[in-house]
């Protein structure tokens, strides 16, 4: 079943609501039919089912059910933006993950990188997120932004628990299954000693993911799916009750 972004406060059900071009477009590029079944999100938290009925040249969507999923708490995913197409991996997998926050962050390695991630990029990685939201089936749309610069990316995610993605010999990683949730990961190389020393003093916790040297990509991958499969084992326990 296709998945269709509506815009946010359209979802209602009995309504019709007209398709926005670029979803219509996707439409006629896989030939929908009338009467076809659609499932519609907003990108935030709400999912509903519909029919499509063909307008004219345009599309619009018959609402039949609606759901409202409850936001999950903070999950910020803060990243050295290096390589813009790595970047871009991190943003479709984060996505799937339940990531409410993709930061791309200013580094003193990531400088460096030609190919690195720019402000005109942070749109086209936003859709990024759509696709991979449309695909996954998920109700909440994380929100891309950056590059932000490092003392910025300090503050993010007071008041809960963040990690300090490190290859030194710290702790390992153990998820918490609940609770807002902040990761930050360096870029290629790793964050500078200063820029790790300015972490640690802004009470980011160090912790080690794997056994060897991960590319950030795999990092950030590994940092949000540990966080994800704690929160879902809470769920599973929470339904057997």
């Amino acid at each position: 079943m296709s998945a269709l972004l509506l815009p946010s406060g359209s979802l209602a059900e009995g309504a019709a609501v007209d398709i926005p071009p670029d979803e219509a477009h996707h439409l006629r590029v896989r030939r929908a039919t009338d009467g076809e079944q659609v499932r519609l999100i907003d990108g935030a938290g709400r999912v509903g089912l519909g029919v499509l009925e063909q307008n004219g040249s345009g599309w619009r969507a018959l609402i039949e059910h609606v759901n409202t999923v409850p936001a999950a708490p903070a999950l910020v995913i803060a990243v050295g933006g290096g390589d813009r197409e790595r970047f871009g991996l991190i943003v479709e997998k984060a996505t799937e993950l339940g990531a409410t926050d993709i930061v791309a962050v200013d580094t003193h390695r990531s400088r460096s990188v030609a190919g690195r991630v720019r402000p005109e990029h942070v749109e086209k990685l936003a859709g990024r997120a759509l696709a991979s939201l449309k695909q996954s089936g998920g109700a909440w749309l994380p929100r891309v932004r950056g590059p932000v610069a490092f003392e910025d990316a300090l503050r993010l995610g007071i008041g809960g628990r963040r990690w300090l993605a490190s290859v030194s010999d710290e702790q390992s990683a153990t998820a918490p299954r609940d609770g807002p949730m902040a990761i930050l990961v360096g870029p290629e190389g790793g964050f500078s000693t200063s820029e790790r020393d300015a972490a640690l003093l802004s009470g980011w916790e160090p912790v080690r993911l794997a056994r060897g040297t991960l590319r950030f990509e795999t990092a950030a991958i590994v940092a949000v799916a540990l966080v994800a499969a704690a929160r879902a084992g809470r769920k599973v326990e929470e339904r057997h009750e």
